[in-house]
């Protein structure tokens, strides 16, 4: 652990289930605190069942007393903190012990798709940069956010859907890809330079995040409009990020908190409009976006759609 983030937050919080219907095995630890070295973490962690959508999260909470606590049994092939162990599944679990050679190829796979970005999930909890590091063992997906990354957490922040701001809505969405399996990164947006031209300091335009390494802008859509208003904003976007920085992107993420606000309709009418964009003085512009992501709540699908 790093010693400076476990005096600032030297506890840890386990947060309730997103799972549309919550298992109770795991419901008497919701909103519970122990400090990060208490015992309870050695054989404890979301994951621990199969299919467990639990989480933890850093706090200065005080600790609870949680000492009336009857703990699960560990169910076989998840006992352990992989944190702690490095070891996501153990040999008791049902597909390694006791299986036939037909099967170890498909047991192989999965493994080595749940362990996809283990990796990497380890080297970001090591880096001092990032926060909110956090990895699926259902799944293998990670997301991690540095600490540059811009949150616009403040109250008059909460403008969205009665009181969500839009670094809630990316947080949204990039646990969603994180659960479908995906490696998202959320990245440094406070990157500046001198410009040459004022000699004062500037601050760079970036993108939101790298998803599988890719660079790509999130747009949290909040009202029922044209998709291609989107695509527009978000391809000129994708321009300045590219002239001031030299960092290129040709992907676009769409999230959607209300689902019911997009069609496969929608989309295929607004990329045949975006493909026809033309400038003021009537040549088509350059048009960067070739591929739209798709991500809905309340659904485990990411859609994956070809501007082409």
């Amino acid at each position: 652990m790093q010693p400076e983030r476990v005096e600032q937050f030297p506890n840890l919080k386990w947060l309730r289930s997103t799972s549309v219907n919550p298992r109770a095995e795991h419901a008497k630890f919701y909103d519970r605190v122990w400090a990060k070295d208490d015992p309870f973490w050695n054989t404890n962690s979301p994951g621990t069942e199969w299919n467990c959508k639990c989480d933890i999260e850093e706090t200065d909470e005080p600790v609870w007393d949680n000492s009336d606590l009857e703990l699960p049994e560990p169910v076989p092939g998840l006992e352990g903190n992989p944190a702690k162990t490095g070891e996501v599944f153990t040999d008791n679990a049902g597909y390694v012990k006791d299986i036939d050679a037909s099967g170890r190829g498909a047991a192989e796979e999965i493994v080595q798709r749940v362990l996809r970005w283990h990796d990497d999930y380890m080297q970001y909890r090591q880096n001092p940069d990032y926060t909110e590091v956090k990895y699926d063992y259902n799944s293998g997906g990670m997301m991690a956010v540095h600490k540059g990354h811009q949150m616009h957490a403040g109250e008059n922040e909460k403008r969205y859907f009665g009181n969500l701001t839009s670094g809630e809505l990316e947080m949204e969405c990039g646990r969603i890809l994180m659960r479908a399996g995906n490696k998202v990164e959320y990245v440094n947006e406070m990157l500046s330079r001198v410009n040459p031209s004022t000699g004062l300091v500037e601050i760079l335009p970036c993108l939101d995040i790298r998803l599988n390494d890719v660079p790509m802008d999130i747009r949290s859509v909040t009202a029922d409009g044209k998709i291609e208003t989107h695509l527009s904003y978000k391809n000129k976007q994708l321009g300045r990020v590219e002239k001031k920085t030299g960092v290129k992107s040709n992907s676009l993420c769409l999230f959607y908190h209300i689902p019911e606000y997009f069609s496969e309709d929608k989309m295929s009418v607004a990329i045949e409009r975006y493909k026809n964009f033309k400038k003021e003085d009537g040549t088509p512009i350059t048009k960067r976006i070739q591929r739209v992501y798709v991500v809905r709540n309340g659904y485990e699908e990411i859609l994956e759609f070809d501007v082409e």
